[in-house]
């Protein structure tokens, strides 16, 4: 029975994802011209008013990634400021919504989770602190209420705090 137990964790180990420290070769505090320069087939996004913030940062760069098994688009947002990367969000397909959801609750975890009904839709947060690195991970699902469909979700890692 040892030799199972121990098996089993050393295949766990093995297969486990990569820590999302420093996605790819991005790095926390990097430019958006250093973002795009280090991640392959990343391009600036030009600000023209089309509402690329989020959390009062700017979207400077995407690019298409992988998360493991996932196709994501990957969205790097800066301090206005300093023109910093602070975080990053990973957004699938949405049809793969469900599947992302479950490889992040494999990956890290159940997370400390939050439902909110928003009239029509249903929003789900989980967040979790990657042990490794100390980013900040969360994961947001909007689904509609009336029929459970998912309208949107991504996995957004922010630096540690």
């Amino acid at each position: 029975m040892r030799k199972s137990t121990i098996a089993a964790a050393a295949l766990l180990l093995l297969t486990a994802a990569p820590a999302l420290a420093d996605w790819g070769p991005s790095r926390w505090g990097m430019t958006p011209e250093q973002v795009v320069a280090a991640v392959p087939n990343a391009a600036a996004v030009v600000r023209n008013g089309d509402g690329k913030d989020v959390f009062g940062h700017h979207q400077l760069a995407t690019a298409p990634m992988k998360d493991g098994a996932f196709d994501v688009q990957g969205n790097f947002y800066f301090s206005p400021d300093k023109r910093q990367l602070a975080f990053i969000q990973l957004v699938p397909a949405v049809a793969r919504c469900p599947d992302y959801m479950a490889a992040q609750l494999g990956r890290n975890g159940a997370g400390t989770r939050e439902d909110k009904n928003l009239d029509r839709l249903q929003m789900i947060s989980i967040r979790w602190t990657d042990p490794g690195s100390r980013d900040q991970l969360r994961f947001v699902g909007v689904t509609a209420t009336v029929n459970g469909a998912w309208l949107y979700c991504h996995l957004q890692v922010d630096k540690p705090a």
